[in-house]
């Protein structure tokens, strides 16, 4: 993926500073997935995807065949919102029983 991401971000005329800037990534953590020294969330494959209108699944080449079925982001974020929420509800139900 790291070399589809350069050649996308080159195309582009874009820096790793500007790529970091668009997608909320660091400067160097694009010169590592570049480098192939980082792997990438489901997340992070799908907002690259986006920023260059493409599919998931073209930014690795390697593999045309390849599906990649990704939560969309919102349902991602409610989700985790939930989980924060049910455990901090679980923190405070502890301590509720503990005063008791």
């Amino acid at each position: 993926m790291g070399n589809k991401l350069k050649e996308l971000r080159e195309a582009n005329k874009l820096t790793q500073d500007d790529l970091s800037t668009m997608i909320g990534l660091s400067r160097a953590s694009i010169a590592n997935i570049e480098a192939g020294k980082q792997s990438l969330t489901a997340i992070l494959v799908y907002i690259i995807s986006q920023t260059f209108s493409t599919t998931p699944s073209a930014l690795f080449p390697y593999n045309n065949e390849l599906v990649i079925s990704i939560e969309p982001i919102e349902q991602y974020r409610e989700r985790k919102i939930k989980n924060k929420i049910a455990a901090l509800n679980k923190e405070l139900e502890a301590i509720k029983n503990k005063d008791k």
